[in-house]
């Protein structure tokens, strides 16, 4: 895997960077992914309401500690 030549507080940087421009789906069976490590069902630190059909989700990684959001599509 590329990701894996990369030191950690690399990716850790790049990944905070693009934060808030990038988000990974939801999905009711395995949560939000974290987009570092794959760890699926991390934390749930913060719930936005719906606007419209999407709803954000802040997430925390219990494995790597990143932080990501995640969108959910109703559909």
């Amino acid at each position: 895997m590329l990701i894996k030549n990369y030191p950690i507080e690399t990716i850790k940087a790049i990944l905070t960077e693009s934060k808030e421009k990038t988000a990974v789906d939801y999905s009711p069976k395995n949560g939000g992914v974290c987009p570092l490590c794959g760890q699926k069902k991390c934390s749930i630190k913060n719930v936005g309401k719906w606007s419209g059909s999407v709803r954000e989700r802040y997430h925390s990684c219990f494995q790597c500690n990143h932080s990501f959001k995640s969108v959910e599509m109703d559909s």
